[in-house]
């Protein structure tokens, strides 16, 4: 039936768009194909996925008065209280997930993602050539990030 077909095309369209969709998702797989297809397989694969729950960075950002520079055990709030903390305020947890991912992407990778440009002289990984990278969240909704890097 070409109306059901022309139906089924439109809403993958659509479908497109919405993160986290099925087409989404084989949209992101055609993006890597087609890097994979131009710089051929990727030379590292890099999983970063920090613990929201127990960073005292986080709960930091999270307003608790918290002095990271001089932190002792018994001054971090129960493991219940940080899970409370970081249910609470879940636009914090994302802002220290970006900081986190940025400031990690400008050391080790040599990216600086406000101006979108690689450091001229490399990284600590050496110069890279081209990268792709998704994030995602787990079941309890933690950011992690997944990403593939071709060195040149």
């Amino acid at each position: 039936n070409p109306r059901l077909a022309t139906l089924i095309k439109q809403l993958k369209t659509v479908s497109g768009s919405i993160m986290g969709s099925n087409q989404s998702r084989s949209n992101y797989r055609i993006e890597l194909h087609s890097q994979i297809f131009i710089s051929g397989l990727p030379n590292i694969f890099i999983t970063i996925n920090p613990c929201d729950l127990y960073y005292p960075l986080v709960i930091k950002f999270a307003g608790v008065d918290l002095n990271v520079d001089d932190l002792l055990l018994n001054q971090m709030p129960k493991s219940h209280e940080c899970a409370a903390i970081v249910a609470r305020h879940p636009v914090t947890i994302a802002r220290f997930f970006n900081r986190l991912i940025s400031t990690v992407l400008s050391t080790l990778v040599g990216y600086n993602i406000n101006k979108y440009e690689s450091h001229p002289d490399g990284s600590e990984l050496g110069k890279i050539d081209a990268y792709y990278g998704t994030v995602e969240e787990s079941g309890r909704g933690a950011l992690h990030l997944y990403k593939l890097l071709w060195l040149a």
